[in-house]
């Protein structure tokens, strides 16, 4: 736990903000720039230096009183300290909630440094650095709206040209890497999915049961349990939990039932788990199944 001097002078802070943990190298300049203008700020000896915080969370998604690093500024600035910053937009990416992040800066009465500007302090309370702030305000909320654009953009161009992103597997496929372009060092990001043919086998399988031999969800559960098969993601396709109204143990089915559903649902399309076209076999007689041994 950091502790600071006990001072009656004012501090300087400063705080740096990143968007994403990738970024995090290009703080190194911004923090060397906020040193060099704290250094100048306390060689008079009218204040003292206090922290800098820096830290990579986006404004698009948090606001600026929900981060952690500037939750813990807003703690530790007292009324007098002063606050360095890179930009406006570093606060927030939103016009109003800029403004009022703005606003509690004002009132708090700490004086406010930006990197941009120089050395010189913002007077928040004077009515010509109020127009720049509503300026600033819309201009950065413009830009944040630009980049959820060109993220919707790119995700949807990536759909389209058939790479997967995200933890999300498909029923029966599996992510595999994409060959290396001309130029291209890493696959990194770059992955596609395809069938996975063990997958597609348990799919058939299931709506064969359920339609041919007329098998209910939780037999299939229990059969696919014991033959130790697994699903997408690796885990089983039926769990065993306890019911307490009835005092006993039961199979959770709702993954058989949602491949189920899923294969119907793509074979309605004339389309089969696989790829291919979906060829109906001849219909068999339907018998009843022998009832299967409930699990204890």
């Amino acid at each position: 736990m950091k502790t600071y001097e006990v001072t009656d002078k004012p501090k300087v802070f400063a705080y740096l903000r990143v968007s994403t943990e990738q970024q995090r190298n290009s703080l190194n300049c911004t923090e060397k720039q906020a040193r060099d203008l704290a250094a100048k700020l306390v060689a008079d000896g009218s204040c003292v230096f206090g922290e800098i915080v820096g830290e990579a969370e986006s404004a698009v998604i948090t606001r600026w009183n929900e981060r952690p690093g500037f939750v813990r500024l807003m703690r530790l600035m007292l009324p007098g300290d002063k606050l360095i910053i890179e930009a406006k937009d570093r606060l927030e990416r939103d016009d109003v909630e800029m403004l009022v992040c703005l606003r509690w800066i004002e009132r708090r009465k700490i004086t406010l440094y930006c990197l941009m500007s120089g050395d010189r302090p913002i007077d928040l309370s004077d009515d010509r650095e109020q127009i720049m702030n509503h300026w600033d305000a819309i201009v950065a909320s413009q830009h944040g709206k630009l980049q959820k654009a060109r993220i919707r953009e790119a995700l949807r161009y990536r759909k389209e040209a058939g790479y997967c992103y995200g933890k999300t597997t498909p029923l029966g496929m599996k992510k595999v890497k994409l060959p290396l372009s001309p130029g291209q060092k890493s696959t990194l990001g770059y992955k596609s999915y395809a069938w996975d043919e063990k997958q597609c086998a348990i799919l058939r399988e299931i709506v064969r049961l359920r339609d041919v031999e007329c098998w209910q969800f939780n037999q299939i559960g229990a059969l696919l349990r014991e033959r130790g098969d697994r699903n997408q993601f690796g885990g089983q396709w039926a769990k065993v939990f306890y019911d307490c109204q009835r005092k006993c143990k039961r199979l959770h089915t709702g993954g058989v039932k949602k491949a189920y559903e899923y294969v119907k649902a793509l074979r309605a399309t004339g389309v089969d788990v696989g790829g291919g076209p979906f060829i109906p076999s001849t219909p068999a007689v339907r018998i009843e199944s022998q009832p299967y041994e409930k699990l204890v």
